[in-house]
């Protein structure tokens, strides 16, 4: 992110905020959004996309996924997200994302099943 202003737009919404602390710590698919966050896929696609408009995130494509981390490049919001992981405790809902992101390698297994239906 180039720009607090934009980073502040961003994470005035809870979705995209979990969103923004998730792509922070880690590089993720779409459908391991979907399934950290226990959002639709359309709603997480939304958001990316407000992401993408922003210039916020980064992505690469790997085989048929497409990889998404934040582009975080203000020390103020670096220091921010990295307050917010220091004391994750304290934000229930972030630490059961945090929690469920340990187990983001299983959720490709949901991409694959959903690609062949």
């Amino acid at each position: 992110m180039n720009c607090l202003n934009d980073f502040l737009k961003l994470a005035a919404n809870e979705d995209r905020f979990r969103m923004i602390v998730l792509l922070f710590q880690e590089k993720l698919c779409v459908c391991q959004l979907t399934e950290i966050l226990n959002l639709s896929q359309p709603t997480v696609s939304k958001n990316l996309a407000k992401f993408r408009d922003t210039k916020c995130v980064d992505s690469y494509q790997s085989g048929k996924y497409i990889y998404y981390g934040l582009k975080a490049n203000d020390i103020s919001v670096n220091s921010f997200l990295e307050s917010i992981l220091q004391n994750i405790d304290n934000y229930p809902r972030l630490k059961e994302d945090s929690i469920r992101l340990a187990k983001k390698d299983t959720f490709i297994t949901v991409c694959n099943s959903e690609c062949n239906k």
